[in-house]
C-alpha cells in the first residue's frame, strides 16, 4: 500500500508539524517567566519540552530529495495557522493566564491533534512507518498535555472565583469561551487545515 501524500506534500505538512512544534516550544518557554501560577509555570515549562521534542522528531523525518539544495523552509500550513501563532505571542495584548491557556490547550493543540490522526489515518503501513511512529508519539504526548492543560485551566477558573462569590465564575467562563471563539475566528472553519 502507497502513501496517500507525494514525496513534496509529506514535507510540506511534516515541515507545517515541525514550524508548529517549535512555535509551541517558543510561546510555552516564553509564558514560564510571565506566568504568575506555580501550577501554570510547571506544567507549561514540562510542556514546552516536549513540542522541542516533537519538533526534533519531524527534523528527522523531513523527506529529503536528492535535489534538494540546503534544508527545506519550516513555515505554517497557511496565513491562519501563523495569525493564531502570532496571536498567542502577542505581547502588546495583557492577557490573563486563562487565556494564554484557552489558546493552546482549547484552541492551537486540538487542531494540532486532528491534523496529526488525519495523517496517520491517510499514511501508509508500509511506506510511511518512520512518519507514523512519530505521529503516535506526538499524539500521545498532546493529548495527555491538553488533558492536563484543560484540568489546569479549569480549576484556575474555579480558583480564581473562590476568593469572592461563586458568582465570579461566570465572568472568567465567558473570558474563556470569548477568547477561544476570537482565536477560533482566526483560524476560520477548517482549523486551519492546508
Amino acid at each position: 500500500m502507497s502513501s496517500a501524500f507525494t514525496i513534496d506534500e509529506a514535507a510540506r505538512r511534516i515541515g507545517t508539524y515541525q514550524w508548529v512544534e517549535m512555535r509551541l516550544f517558543e510561546v510555552l518557554g516564553g509564558w514560564v517567566e510571565v506566568v504568575p501560577e506555580l501550577e501554570a509555570k510547571m506544567m507549561l515549562a514540562r510542556h514546552c519540552y516536549h513540542h522541542a521534542w516533537h519538533a526534533q522528531l519531524w527534523h528527522k523525518v523531513l523527506p529529503r530529495l536528492p535535489d534538494d539544495v540546503g534544508e527545506r523552509p519550516r513555515v505554517a500550513a497557511n496565513q491562519s495557522v501563523e495569525a493564531l501563532v502570532g496571536a498567542l505571542c502577542d505581547q502588546r495584548r495583557p492577557d490573563s493566564t486563562i487565556e494564554k491557556l484557552v489558546g493552546v490547550y482549547r484552541v492551537l493543540l486540538p487542531n494540532a491533534i486532528a491534523a496529526y490522526q488525519a495523517h496517520l489515518s491517510s499514511a501508509s503501513e508500509v511506506t510511511d512507518g518512520p512518519t507514523n511512529r512519530c505521529l503516535g508519539l506526538a499524539l500521545a504526548d498532546e493529548r495527555a498535555d491538553m488533558r492536563e492543560g484543560e484540568a489546569l485551566l479549569e480549576s484556575l477558573i474555579v480558583t480564581e472565583a473562590r476568593t469572592g462569590s461563586m458568582t465570579e465564575t461566570a465572568p472568567r467562563r465567558r473570558q474563556a469561551s470569548d477568547h477561544q471563539r476570537m482565536l477560533e475566528a482566526i483560524l476560520g472553519p477548517d482549523g486551519g487545515a492546508g
